[in-house]
């Protein structure tokens, strides 16, 4: 097992090598759980693996991500996850979401990913904030029993989602409240910031577009 240990302030070239390589790489289907996603960089690796014709799982966290709007839903998602979910997957790829904000609290905090042939997984979400400026960590494996139970926790996980794209709720993207961009918005579990402008601020205050 390879670990890649993250650190306040140094380069995230070697964590994000080892996403986007299992990213182009895995051949068959790629499941992703991650619970806070706002890297473009990642996203557009995303995207591209799509035009390869290559099938992508995704699940992200909803629980900071839902308000009920007028007797509906709406998903304020970051620009990463907008780009991810508007792409034209046809079949072969979609983007789910788990986790209630009340009454019955839950978040979906997993970070991992599994290809054909390793898991990459560890505590840090596949934002710029986590990757830069966190101390973190990610680990690969490619043992066959450690592959085979990250596949059974994303089965189980996904039998409890659902679809960003179905349901009926829109889908706007986050923001940032001060200087209206919403490329900069970041996240972390107690909320969202802009690394534009430094604006810290939680989802219900950004404006939505």
């Amino acid at each position: 097992m390879d670990l890649i240990f993250l650190r306040h302030g140094s380069s995230d070239q070697n964590a994000l090598a080892a996403i986007n390589e299992l990213i182009e790489n895995t051949g068959g289907t790629l499941r992703i759980a991650v619970a806070y996603f706002t890297h473009l960089g990642i996203a557009k690796a995303l995207t591209k693996r799509a035009d390869q014709g290559k099938s992508t799982l995704m699940l992200v966290n909803s629980s900071d991500l839902v308000r009920p709007v007028e007797g509906h839903l709406e998903y304020e998602v970051s620009q990463a996850i907008l780009d991810v979910v508007n792409y034209d997957f046809g079949n072969r790829s979609e983007v789910r979401t788990l986790g209630l904000p009340q009454p019955d609290y839950h978040n979906m905090h997993h970070k991992f990913a599994v290809g054909d042939d390793r898991v990459l997984f560890g505590s840090a979400n596949w934002t710029k904030a986590a990757l830069r400026e966190n101390y973190e960590y990610l680990a690969v494996s490619t043992e066959p029993h450690v592959i085979d139970q990250f596949e059974g926790e994303f089965a189980f996980l996904r039998s409890r989602s659902h679809s960003l794209r179905g349901g009926g709720a829109d889908i706007r993207v986050i923001v940032c409240p001060h200087c209206k961009h919403s490329e900069f918005v970041d996240f972390e579990s107690w909320g969202a910031m802009c690394t534009g402008c430094g604006t810290e601020f939680r989802p219900r205050e950004a404006k939505i577009q």
